[in-house]
Order: C-alpha cells, then sequence, then structure tokens
C-alpha cells in the first residue's frame, strides 16, 4: 500500500484516510459524521464512500421503526387478514446512509445506536446543519469513529479518491492478525483526558482505527505512526481543551521517530512517548479551539429559551386538529373511528375483488391520523429591586 499522496490541504488527506479506513473495518469503526453542505466537495468524498463494497441503504430522519428495524405491518396485516412481519434496513444493510443527520430526533439516534451495537453495519451521518446547535445528537456521534468538516474546503484542494480493492481486502485479512500491548491502550485513555473528551467511547474507536491503519500497511503491531493517526482521525476533531505544554524545553523531533517507526513495520516500540503523542496532536487543533467550545456549549445552553411560545402539532395532548391520511408508525396514534369511515364506500368493491370475502376490509390508504395543537409553555418571572 502506497503512503496517501501529498496535496495542498492536509485536511482532505485526513478525509482520503478515514474513507479507506473505513472501506477495510466498517464494523468495528463504526462510520463517519460528515458535515457538509451540498456541494462539489461533498459529492467527491460521498462518490468515494459509496464505492464500499457491501449492501448500502439510505434512509432519512422521519423514517418509521418498521421500515428501519423491522416489525409487524399493519397495512399488510389487515389487507391480508394475518399476521404479517416485515424486515427492516438494519437487518440486511451494512452501510446506512442517514441524511439531514442534524434533523435526526434524540429517540432515532439512540435507537440506531443501539441497533449498532448489536447489528453488524456501519453509519455515515451526513450533517448539514448551518448553526452550532444544529448537529448530531451525542447517542449517534459517539459511535462514530470519524468526524470529517468539509464546509470551508475548496474544490481546488481536493482530488478524486480512489479505493484500492486489492489493497483493502489485503487489509482486512491482515486486520484479524493484528495486536497491540497494554501500552496503546493506558495512552489512549490519558489522550482522551488530556483533549478533554468528555465520551469514553471515542478513546475506544481511537484503538480499532490504529489496528486498522496497522492493517493497511501490513504491520502485525501498533506502530507509533497507527496510534499518532487514530489520534489525528479521531481524537483531535473531539477535543475541547488544548494539552498542557510540555515541560521539557527540548521538543522531541517528530519526525524522526515516525520514520523509524515506519521502518520496523513487525516491531513495536518498547515505550511509547506520551509527549510525542500530545505534541504531535496538539498541532491540529484549531487556534480558536477554547472560543469555539465555549461558542457551541452556549449555543446549546441558549437552545429553546428564547422566543415565544410556539405552536407545536401533537398527537396526545391540545386542542384537537381535524385526521389526515398518513402512514402507522410508532410516533403516530390513529383515529379509528375516522378510519373506519373513509373505508365504508370501497367496502362493497373491496368484497368483490377479494379472494377471502373478508366482511370488513381496511388498506392503508383509509389510516387517518390523529393531531393536536398546544402552544409550548413559557415562564415569566418578574424580579423587582425595591432596595
Amino acid at each position: 500500500m502506497t503512503p496517501p499522496r501529498s496535496g495542498p490541504d492536509p485536511l482532505w488527506r485526513r478525509a482520503e484516510l478515514a474513507a479507506t479506513l473505513l472501506a477495510i473495518n466498517p464494523k468495528g469503526l463504526g462510520g463517519i459524521h460528515l458535515r457538509a453542505r451540498c456541494g462539489p466537495v461533498r459529492d467527491r468524498f460521498t462518490d468515494a464512500l459509496s464505492k464500499i463494497d457491501g449492501k448500502h441503504a439510505r434512509i432519512h430522519p422521519e423514517i418509521d421503526d418498521v421500515t428501519l428495524f423491522g416489525g409487524l405491518d399493519v397495512a399488510l396485516s389487515l389487507s391480508e387478514g394475518r399476521s404479517a412481519r416485515r424486515e427492516g434496513i438494519a437487518q440486511f444493510s451494512s452501510l446506512i446512509w442517514l441524511s439531514s443527520a442534524e434533523r435526526a430526533s434524540h429517540g432515532l439516534s439512540a435507537r440506531l445506536a443501539l441497533a449498532m451495537d448489536t447489528a453488524s453495519f456501519g453509519t455515515i451521518a451526513i450533517d448539514e446543519g448551518a448553526e452550532l446547535d444544529e448537529a448530531l445528537t451525542g447517542a449517534l456521534s459517539s459511535r462514530l469513529a470519524f468526524y470529517v468538516s468539509l464546509n470551508d474546503l475548496p474544490l481546488s484542494a481536493t482530488w478524486p479518491i480512489d479505493l484500492d480493492v486489492a489493497s483493502i481486502n489485503a487489509a482486512r485479512r491482515a486486520l484479524k492478525k493484528v495486536t497491540c500491548s497494554s501500552e496503546v491502550y493506558e495512552h489512549l485513555s490519558k489522550l482522551t483526558v488530556a483533549f478533554g473528551i468528555e465520551n469514553p467511547r471515542w478513546g475506544l474507536l481511537a484503538l480499532p482505527a490504529a489496528k486498522t491503519h496497522a492493517a493497511l500497511y501490513a504491520r502485525k503491531r501498533v506502530t507509533m505512526a497507527d496510534l499518532k493517526i487514530a489520534s489525528e482521525l479521531v481524537l483531535a476533531p473531539r477535543a475541547t481543551q488544548r494539552p498542557q505544554e510540555p515541560t521539557s524545553s527540548e521538543a522531541p523531533d517528530l519526525d524522526q521517530i515516525l520514520n523509524d517507526s515506519n521502518e520496523a513495520q513487525n516491531s513495536e516500540p518498547e515505550t511509547i512517548p506520551e509527549e510525542l503523542l500530545l505534541e504531535a496532536v496538539r498541532a491540529l487543533l484549531p487556534p480558536d479551539l477554547l472560543a469555539r467550545t465555549a461558542s457551541e456549549r452556549a449555543a446549546r445552553g441558549a437552545k429553546g429559551a428564547s422566543g415565544s411560545g410556539a405552536e407545536r402539532k401533537s398527537n396526545r395532548r391540545g386542542r384537537p386538529l381535524p385526521s389526515r391520511p398518513g402512514p402507522l408508525t410508532s410516533g403516530n396514534r390513529l383515529d379509528l373511528i375516522a378510519t373506519l369511515r373513509a373505508s365504508v364506500p370501497w367496502q362493497p368493491l373491496r368484497r368483490k375483488l377479494s379472494p377471502r370475502g373478508q366482511p370488513l376490509q381496511i388498506s392503508a390508504r383509509d389510516f387517518l391520523i390523529k393531531r393536536n395543537e398546544t402552544k409550548s409553555d413559557r415562564l415569566l418571572i418578574f424580579a423587582v429591586d425595591a432596595s
């Protein structure tokens, strides 16, 4: 396997490497959180991801649980007069694409994350959020090893990504034999704490990233170069603080140590300098990291805390609204009376066409869903200083 090509922008080189590692080990790495608006740069990256072998499926944030995870098909059961179940997308897919991931509800993200823990598929979450508070929820994001942001990357700084099938297949075979020492676990834990990463899952995902990178270069053990790449791709994008500067006045020679590690492909250093890893990943952090982190936390805290009470559509509480046709998903409530009324005019024709001669036949076109409208609660506090 040849090293990643050089280019004017290191961000695209890291994106190319992330796509290659995901193609090798989609289940172990979970997937990619891709934050990018529609454009030629995103299309170039997603075109490469679409070439990963396996069965791909595309879903949207409003997908229902039966379609995604499988279960009882109510419409088919009513039309055939028997209990009919449907297989879900997650049961036969190896890679699921979630478009407009920033709009996915917390419930969908949590259920999809739980399915990823037990099933064998990866997820590509395409986040098109324009504001800081428009982002993928933490439950699903913490299952995805890589975070790639392409919003500020021009097309001139990119090149077509070619996933070498032969190298990927060879790396998959070699991945089963890659090992690492207990020292790798220790240093990944320390790196996670040093960069202020609160969720320990990303520290755990950095380990399969390092092993996959070692397999890509036909190494049998995780080396310094593999650990550095895993820290760059997994830990650096999730950092919330800068590690403390090293106390030593002399900085270690990073390039020399990495070159020595690459030459010794089948060996692992007895000791991995923690200061070296901190310095290598620290160089990748943006200069405005602290300011950006503070802004993101402020935006999340202020979300929904201002503005007048908004009208919200619901099917549980509030002023009843006329029922409307819709799918009988887990979040909808069937208006039984209205559904029966809608099916009455069609009963004579359906009985003639039905081979079973059922007395009452209801199809999915008859379903009417309950709707309610309520106002969001508001609390006004008047503070009077009478001192």
